[in-house]
């Protein structure tokens, strides 16, 4: 039975490896500038884009390392609902006034 596991283990991880390659991590853009990275990549949306430079906190955002700048996006995006979406977004750019 162990035996059963580990294999069909090993065969998943290689299935995830092969979709990762597929993929190529999501986003274009992103995967250029964080060629090694082993995360999901996501866009940035373009309210995310507009609010940041409207409060010129790009720089900020991109001085971030790359984990933490795909944490940010991917906290935002996974809102079901757009209060909650701008409630992040103003906490994301504290933060960034902050550091």
């Amino acid at each position: 039975m162990r035996i059963f596991r580990k294999r069909r283990n090993i065969s998943r991880i290689d299935r995830l490896k092969k979709e990762r390659k597929s993929s190529k991590n999501g986003s274009k853009t992103m995967s250029a500038d964080f060629p090694k990275i082993k995360r999901p990549l996501y866009e940035m949306p373009d309210f995310v884009k507009n609010a940041l430079e409207e409060n010129n906190l790009m720089d900020s955002y991109r001085k971030k390392p790359a984990y933490t700048q795909i944490d940010y996006l991917w906290w935002i995006k996974s809102a079901n609902k757009e209060e909650i979406r701008k409630e992040r977004l103003k906490q994301m750019m504290k933060e960034l006034e902050s550091s």
